[in-house]
């Protein structure tokens, strides 16, 4: 289920409530870097994993959504899929595999190049990049 977070205040009120349904205190990690958000929770252990989906986010949406799509007609990665993508970014940063801000660095990369993907030829790119971009592109149209 997601929540939309309209400021600072609506995150500290979201955390409180998730530590009441479980009725436990839990890590959640540095919370959403802008506001309006909508933010999704899983328990992991006594760490909560959060994703975020960031005004920019939803505009994109809005504009690759077809004239005929509904709210009713969602597109794009099932929840399974973001739950993998979810597990996977917590085990590469809990287990040290990658550091923070390296991780950050190249989900802003792979964003730019999914945001170019359906305009941009991406001959240019090194082949693991493309075949990640190919890979999530496919996954948009699941």
């Amino acid at each position: 289920m997601w929540t939309l977070l309209a400021d600072p205040q609506a995150w500290e009120a979201f955390k409180i409530d998730v530590q009441q349904k479980i009725n436990g205190s839990c890590d959640f990690g540095h919370g959403p870097k802008s506001f309006p958000c909508l933010v999704t929770s899983t328990r992991v252990g006594t760490t909560i994993l959060s994703a975020y989906v960031y005004k920019t986010d939803a505009t994109w949406l809005l504009g690759a959504c077809e004239p005929a799509a509904t709210a009713a007609e969602p597109r794009g990665a099932t929840d399974e899929v973001i739950a993998h993508v979810m597990t996977i970014g917590y085990f590469l940063l809990n287990t040290g595999i990658c550091k923070p801000a390296a991780y950050q660095e190249k989900v802003n990369e792979f964003s730019s190049y999914l945001a170019a993907a359906n305009t941009t030829s991406l001959d240019d790119l090194p082949s693991t990049t493309r075949e990640i971009v190919d890979l999530f592109r496919a996954l948009r149209s699941v």
